[in-house]
């Protein structure tokens, strides 16, 4: 999964929770609080109707009651108008209250509410007759004692069942806020689990690769060259520690490669002024042992001590030669060459010293021989530096097997191998094998194998060392069968290679 989908998952969660936390909210506030609430103010605005109700009824009687003793206190008129108020007020209530057992007769509540007026009209006539305890009677039998005492009970039956209705609807919204509070905290306890998860997302996706990264780049930065980062997730950051970690392989190959070619050009430098120190008076020594070899007969022994001279000298320019060429690119002038050729050609000067040490060679090549695309002087020189190895390491009576073949599933390449009987390579040294001015042979100079291998990898070949743990020692040359190198045959086309 790449970065870039990780962020937009998590901007997704995030998204999803807090819409879930909002949509959550508004629906308990108006699915379940809004509809108690509203319920709650109807059957208080009910139980206020009625408390209004009786305190005008009571106002109602107590005015007509005065009116008999002092019609002028208070207008007919307004009383009459305070008696329709008060029977309109009834009629409402019996609407409101249909469930009341004494209000679901709204013909009963109608009609009492109707006589109200009725009785509050013919109370005002008696009144306005001058007819004072008449007048008082009719208040205490029809109005109080009847009419109004019947509207009473209806509306004391009234204020029951409002009380009633408002504690049920009290305790319904404590019910329904116990369930708003449970849900709205679940909801928040999710919130906050998808904010943990999501955090802990971008801390594992992010931050600690992150931190990681900028761990690797301190130690890289400090030259712990060798610290790798752990790579987990197949991401971008992923990637880019895989790329900081290829990095640190070319940064320390580059290193190895640059420390080698620090020593490579001092160790050049001092063969260079070996060389110029030491050719001059080994040519003078030659020339005199030379001249004093032409005076001598040649069977005489001071004869033979002046060729010895002159051999060890011609050894000696041949050594320097070799150091010299440690540090200089390689001119090659390729064609195709049999194979067999080059060996034939090692052999030749290698069996007198193979028969020396009763070893014996021999070289082994398919039918029809195999041609590789090299530069005969080199690769005959790296396979005369493999042969002259091979012999020394063999035991007495051993034998030196060269084998050509061309590589399987490939025309590209052919395999010359040189397999010797000896104790084989020390694995904790097999890797510098070839380095420049490294050996583990007494009396070695540490050029040879590294002339070898420098004049097969500047063909675009390799050279493979294979020294099992039973003893033996096996080194293949593998050299192209055309050019490689995209240069034309006779062309320098590897100088510096």
């Amino acid at each position: 999964m790449s970065l870039q989908t990780k962020f937009r998952l998590l901007l997704a969660v995030f998204g999803i929770s807090i819409m879930a936390n909002v949509l959550v909210s508004v629906w308990c506030i108006q699915a379940y609080l809004g509809g108690a609430v509203t319920q709650f103010r109807q059957h208080m605005d009910s139980a206020n109707e009625v408390g209004l109700t009786r305190s005008q009824l009571d106002q109602l009687m107590r005015s007509l009651a005065a009116y008999a003793t002092d019609p002028h206190a208070e207008p007919a008129s307004s009383l009459l108008m305070a008696a329709d108020d008060v029977a309109n007020r009834f009629r409402r209530l019996a609407q409101q209250h249909q469930d009341d057992p004494i209000f679901s007769r709204q013909d009963w509540i109608v009609q009492s509410a109707n006589d109200l007026r009725r009785l509050t009209k013919e109370y005002l006539l008696l009144a306005d007759a001058g007819d004072k305890d008449r007048a008082l009677a009719f208040h205490r039998e029809h109005l109080e004692a009847g009419c109004a005492k019947t509207l009473g009970t209806a509306l004391a039956s009234a204020a029951v069942s409002d009380d009633w209705a408002i504690t049920r609807t009290t305790l319904s919204i404590t019910g329904t806020q116990s369930r708003v509070t449970a849900l709205l905290s679940a909801n928040a306890i999710g919130a906050f689990l998808l904010s943990a998860i999501g955090v802990l997302l971008v801390r594992n996706w992010v931050l600690k690769p992150v931190e990681m990264l900028a761990v690797a780049t301190g130690e890289h930065a400090n030259g712990n060259l060798s610290y790798r980062i752990e790579v987990r997730k197949k991401d971008e950051l992923g990637n880019l520690s895989e790329a900081m970690n290829r990095m640190a392989d070319s940064l320390m190959e580059i290193q190895k490669r640059l420390v080698q070619q620090e020593r490579l050009a001092a160790l050049g430098a001092v063969a260079s002024i070996v060389a110029h120190n030491i050719r001059n008076p080994l040519a003078g020594i030659r020339a005199s042992a030379q001249s004093a070899m032409n005076a001598l007969p040649d069977n005489s022994a001071e004869y033979q001590q002046q060729r010895q001279i002159v051999e060890t000298v011609d050894s000696l320019n041949q050594w320097i030669k070799q150091l010299l060429l440690v540090n200089r690119p390689l001119e090659l002038h390729r064609r195709p060459t049999p194979v067999r050729e080059m060996v034939e050609a090692v052999l030749a000067t290698q069996r007198a010293n193979a028969a020396r040490r009763s070893i014996a060679l021999r070289y082994d090549e398919p039918d029809g021989g195999c041609t590789v695309h090299v530069d005969p002087r080199h690769i005959e020189q790296a396979i005369q530096v493999l042969v002259d190895n091979a012999l020394d390491a063999s035991p007495t009576h051993g034998e030196v097997v060269l084998t050509a073949a061309h590589v399987p599933d490939s025309d590209r390449w052919v395999d010359l191998s040189v397999r010797d009987q000896g104790p084989g390579i020390p694995a904790d040294v097999q890797d510098r094998i070839a380095a420049a001015y490294f050996t583990t042979k007494p009396g070695g100079t540490g050029i040879g194998l590294h002339l070898a291998k420098k004049a097969v990898e500047s063909h675009g070949g390799e050279i493979r060392f294979d020294s099992p743990s039973g003893g033996g020692t096996s080194v293949t040359l593998r050299l192209p069968t055309r050019d490689l190198m995209g240069a034309r045959d006779g062309q320098d086309s590897a100088a510096g290679r």
